[in-house]
């Protein structure tokens, strides 16, 4: 019989192995490999798969022959029904019934030459379902047919559409390398870009903390040497006076108690009955010169109330070398003295900045409503500074601000508020200064989420 399933394997393997290269072209838009090694091993993979798939083939193909031959004999067989039906009479039910009765039988007994309409009428069923069988089997074939070059249509396109996908998937991919490597070059040109900047400003500090070095050293040597002529002419004035000799350094003199001075690295040396308004001119006239501002600023401690208001003034001076001496005197003094001052004094725009770090450096937390305020204002510098003085009178309000500030660009202020943080909450979590807005964020970010966790039960050390 002939095997209809044979027909439908040959069709569907022939098509599985016209393009089995044709489908593995997608796997090389998908690895790194070269393209010899992309070759051997799909070829070895195909000739893996194809060699049990011939085999196959062939004994299908042998199948298929066969049911060829089959058919031949078959269509043979019909035209040789065709010739024998064309030779014979075809004799009807109604003629048979006709004569009147059975044909007669010959006298040996056998039937007659005519065929009866019983074997007829079988011989023409038979003839029609031959063909009708004929008609099906060469219908199925040509579907088969049909089938077979719509599936190879569609592999085609498949394979077409595959190549330009790959195709497309590679042109992206390198289009997305290189996006990502202009981003790197631009990412290393900032941070080129801005270390440089930054060594420029440190550079410039530098050059200018020189120059403030310098000019400091000239006003000393030169206040040295006004003080060194002052005493030698009241030391000769009073020689011309009173026939004596020079006085000692800081003696009194007829011209009043200017011949105290600072000697450096040492106290000034003030007469035992100097009074207190005496004592406070001497100490601060000593203040513009000595070069031990702390050894002065602690003789000052005593006369707190006569000396402020003159190193408040001082603070407004457009000496930057007095406005330092001054900042760091008071810095020394009596907080129940001049804490109220220096906080009526912020409202004074031009010396804020000093007045809120001497504030801090007093540690009087009567000035903790006052500072707080400072944490909102618009000047980056005010809320620092406001927020690194309220840190040390031990306010919690001020650890966010300077978490705040780990996020800025400025790298002096975030190495400031950082250290300061890991000082007075003794956490230890790790910062890059010269990192990344985004790597700072990432590290500012693990700061706020552990105040958030911690904030409320937080203790300064």
């Amino acid at each position: 019989m002939f095997r209809y399933d044979g027909i439908v394997r040959l069709a569907a393997l022939s098509v599985l192995l016209s393009a089995p290269l044709a489908g593995c072209s997608m796997f090389s838009s998908s690895t790194d490999e070269t393209a010899a090694e992309q070759t051997r091993r799909i070829q070895a993979e195909v000739g893996t798969a194809v060699a049990p798939l011939r085999k196959e083939v062939d004994g299908l193909r042998q199948t298929t022959e066969d049911n060829t031959r089959e058919i031949g004999v078959l269509k043979t067989e019909v035209e040789v029904i065709k010739q024998d039906a064309s030779r014979r009479p075809l004799i009807t039910p109604s003629e048979h019934s006709g004569g009147g009765g059975p044909a007669p039988e010959t006298g040996g007994g056998e039937r007659s030459a005519a065929a009866s309409p019983d074997d007829e009428a079988e011989r023409l069923r038979r003839q029609q379902a031959l063909e009708e069988r004929i008609a099906r089997e060469t219908g199925e074939t040509d579907r088969l047919v049909q089938e077979r070059v719509e599936m190879e249509r569609r592999r085609k396109e498949q394979a077409a559409r595959e190549a330009q996908a790959g195709a497309d998937r590679q042109a992206q991919e390198e289009a997305d390398r290189k996006a990502a490597r202009e981003r790197v070059d631009r990412e290393l040109a900032a941070r080129k870009t801005e270390e440089d900047r930054l060594a420029g400003e440190e550079s410039d500090r530098k050059a200018a903390q020189e120059r403030v070095n310098r000019e400091v050293a000239d006003r000393k040597a030169e206040a040295d040497r006004l003080a060194r002529e002052k005493l030698a002419a009241e030391a000769k004035a009073a020689a011309a006076t009173s026939g004596q000799g020079k006085d000692e350094p800081g003696s009194r003199t007829p011209g009043g108690l200017s011949t105290a001075k600072a000697a450096p690295g040492a106290a000034v040396v003030i007469p035992p009955d100097a009074s207190p308004e005496e004592r406070a001119t001497l100490l601060t006239n000593a203040l513009r010169t000595t070069s031990d501002v702390e050894s002065v600023a602690r003789q000052m401690r005593d006369v707190s109330a006569i000396v402020a208001p003159a190193l408040m003034r001082m603070l407004s001076d457009t000496d930057i070398t007095a406005k330092f001496r001054a900042e760091k005197a008071l810095s020394f003094l009596d907080p129940k003295v001049v804490a109220a001052p220096l906080i009526d004094a912020l409202k004074k725009p031009q010396s804020q900045l000093a007045t809120i770090k001497i504030l801090g450096n007093l540690g009087d937390p009567v000035a903790v409503p006052s500072l707080t305020g400072f944490l909102s204002h618009k000047s980056l510098d005010l809320r620092f500074y406001a927020a690194d003085s309220l840190v040390k009178l031990k306010e919690k309000k001020a650890i966010p601000a300077l978490i705040d500030y780990l996020k800025g660009s400025d790298t002096a202020k975030s190495a400031i508020a950082y250290d300061t943080l890991r000082q007075k909450t003794g956490q230890n979590l790790p910062f890059p200064f010269f990192g990344s807005k985004e790597e700072r964020e990432k590290y500012a970010a693990a700061w706020e989420q552990w105040w958030k966790e911690k904030g409320d039960r937080f203790e300064f050390k």
